[in-house]
């Protein structure tokens, strides 16, 4: 019996930084070119090689659309508070504050795919985000294999329900939980074949098998909309299998929009909050 990982694999994007650049630039009729910088190979070895790279003032435009605010204006703000307010607590509120795009329309002129491999559960927490295309394999068609997710660690329950789960178990529990999954997918696969084999249709012979199927989706929007779905979903209250998923999109969308994202996740200096 297969134990399936999440998987996100990307497949085509449309757009760059530069593009996110000139959506913004075009309300004044200009326009934005690439500059060539010298390719960093790793190691401290440079070539010969020439990457484009965004111009300084193109890099200070998209951190002003995803700040609402200019860096200068920001950084005196932030000068005029602390000399006014002695806690922390300000700051805080105002990076919330600079973390919330503004402008948001030049960031939705880039697109990006992925196909995304998890547990059907998880599969229903993010399908509730908006503006994201969604086209997910269907039950009704195709026969399950015998695929599951089994957690590599089992959370207690939390006090707030809020939280979704609570602290790591371990000891006797962990090992008695790892063979009431073992035990609990092999009944109910065994039970799904048996219904197809008594000649079930795939559409309610589904019904007998767990949320921790594995199921797959293509899942495609703007640069903005994922944006948006990372920062919610690598909240630490978000469910933990979410936060693997928002956070293998992150890492896949900074080799494509690199200046974007990077504007779009820094909150008081900080990216995103990760999956760990």
């Amino acid at each position: 019996m297969t134990m399936s990982d999440i998987t996100v694999e990307y497949l085509d994007h449309m757009g760059s930084d530069l593009d996110v650049v000139n959506a913004a630039k075009v309300s004044f009729g200009k326009q934005s070119e690439w500059e060539m910088g010298t390719y960093n190979f790793g190691d401290g070895l440079f070539g010969d090689m020439v990457e484009p790279l965004l111009s300084r003032k193109d890099t200070s435009l998209i951190n002003y659309l995803a700040r609402g605010m200019t860096t200068k204006d920001y950084d005196a703000m932030i000068r005029d508070m602390r000399s006014t307010y002695e806690t922390d607590e300000i700051i805080e509120m105002v990076n919330q504050y600079r973390d919330t795009p503004i402008h948001k329309s030049p960031f939705n002129h880039c697109y990006i795919k992925f196909r995304v491999t998890a547990p059907i559960y998880t599969a229903r927490q993010l399908v509730k985000h908006e503006y994201l295309p969604w086209n997910e394999i269907s039950g009704r068609y195709v026969q399950f294999e015998p695929d599951f997710f089994k957690p590599r660690s089992f959370r207690a329950k939390a006090e707030d329900k809020k939280q979704g789960s609570g602290l790591r178990m371990e000891g006797q529990a962990e090992v008695d939980l790892k063979g009431v999954f073992d035990d609990a997918h092999a009944f109910a696969y065994s039970k799904y074949k048996q219904a197809l084999a008594l000649g079930l249709c795939e559409e309610q012979a589904r019904s007998l098998l767990p949320l921790d199927t594995m199921t797959q989706w293509i899942w495609s929007g703007s640069l903005g909309a994922f944006a948006k779905m990372v920062k919610l979903r690598t909240a630490p209250d978000s469910q933990y299998e979410a936060r693997i998923v928002a956070t293998k999109i992150m890492s896949l969308m900074e080799e494509y929009f690199p200046t974007s994202m990077e504007a779009l996740m820094t909150n008081g200096g900080a990216k995103y909050h990760g999956s760990e």
